[in-house]
């Protein structure tokens, strides 16, 4: 089977498009990825924050 010079052509044409799509998506998918490991590395530093001002034996008021 020979490809015709019509569809070499368009394929030509679609290919850098799919490609750039496909960066975009990617690109977008490390945003959400880098906000969402912020969040949790805020989240962490906080309950590391809270489990030194509580100490070794915490009262049961610090529990609640």
């Amino acid at each position: 089977m020979q490809m015709s010079e019509t569809f070499a052509a368009t394929i030509a044409a679609v290919v850098p498009v799919i490609w750039l799509v496909g960066a975009l998506e990617v690109h977008q998918m490390m945003k959400i990825y880098l906000t969402s490991a912020q969040f949790l590395e805020a989240t962490a530093r906080e309950g590391e924050k809270l489990l030194k001002e509580v100490g070794e034996r915490p009262t049961s008021d610090q529990l609640v």
